[in-house]
């Protein structure tokens, strides 16, 4: 597929959001549980987003800093922390 190769040639990388922890009422309290080789990865909005349901999505992913790309095309974003 060109839409594979075209993410994977940008430096995309295929992210397993697994869950999501909800801290009250606040949606930017809330952290997204991901997958990245093996290491689960808290997820802490940096602005008030849309939230992914669990599975595989596409991130850009630059030290702390991932975006999540959404089936229908927009991005999220986030920093990543580990929990291992």
């Amino acid at each position: 597929m060109a839409s594979v190769r075209f993410l994977e040639k940008k430096g995309w990388e295929r992210v397993s959001v697994v869950g999501l922890v909800r801290n009250g009422d606040a949606v930017s309290g809330h952290r997204v549980l991901a997958q990245y080789h093996g290491v689960i990865y808290s997820l802490r909005p940096s602005i008030i987003p849309h939230l992914p349901d669990p599975g595989v999505y596409w991130a850009d992913l630059t030290g702390s800093h991932w975006d999540l790309l959404f089936p229908d095309g927009s991005e999220g974003s986030f920093i990543a922390s580990s929990l291992d």
